[in-house]
C-alpha cells in the first residue's frame, strides 16, 4: 500500500509541475508574441531586399541578421543592433575572404576566427559584435560547399561584389 500511494504523490506531483510549465509558457508567448512577429517579418523582408534587390540567389545572411539584430527580446537599443549587424558584416567579409583566397580547412577556420574576433575588437569592447563576427565566420567556412555551388552554378558574387554592383546602379 505504501508504493501506491507513494506513486500517487509522484504523479500529483508531476501534474502541478507541468501545469506550472504551461502556465509559465503561455505567460512568455503572451509576452512575447509580437516582438517575435515583427522580428520574423523583419528576416523574411531582409531576405527579399538581398533576393529581389541585391540580386543575391541565396540571401542566408540577411534575415539571420535581422532575427538575431531584433530577436524576441525588448532591448532593441540601436547599439544593441548595430553591433550584431557589424558583427554579422565582419563574419561574412572575413570568411567570404578566406575561403575565396585560400580555401577551407581546419587552419582556415581558425585563421578566419582569428582575423575575425581581432577586428571585432579592435572596433568595439563589447562581446557581441565579436561573438557574431566569429559565428558568421564559422558558417561561412565551415559550409563551403553550399557556398561553392551557389558560386558556380549561379553566377553568384561574392557579398562585397554585389554591395558594390548595386552601389553602381544607384
Amino acid at each position: 500500500m505504501g508504493a501506491s500511494a507513494s506513486s500517487l504523490r509522484g504523479a500529483a506531483a508531476l501534474r502541478v509541475h507541468l501545469a506550472s510549465r504551461v502556465r509559465a509558457g503561455r505567460a512568455r508567448v503572451r509576452a512575447s508574441w509580437w516582438l517575435v512577429l515583427q522580428a520574423s517579418v523583419a528576416a523574411g523582408l531582409a531576405f527579399a531586399v538581398g533576393r529581389y534587390v541585391v540580386g543575391h540567389e541565396y540571401p542566408f545572411f540577411a534575415p539571420v541578421a535581422a532575427w538575431v539584430s531584433l530577436g524576441f527580446s525588448r532591448d532593441r537599443s540601436l547599439r544593441r543592433v548595430a553591433e550584431l549587424a557589424a558583427g554579422v558584416a565582419i563574419g561574412v567579409a572575413a570568411g567570404d575572404l578566406v575561403v575565396h583566397l585560400i580555401g577551407s580547412g581546419p587552419w582556415q577556420m581558425a585563421l578566419v576566427l582569428f582575423l575575425a574576433a581581432l577586428l571585432g575588437r579592435f572596433l568595439d569592447a563589447g562581446p557581441m559584435l565579436t561573438t557574431q563576427a566569429g559565428v558568421q565566420a564559422i558558417v561561412i567556412v565551415g559550409l563551403p560547399s553550399f557556398a561553392g555551388r551557389a558560386r558556380s552554378t549561379a553566377g553568384s558574387t561574392p557579398w562585397w561584389a554585389a554591395v558594390w554592383r548595386s552601389r553602381s546602379r544607384c
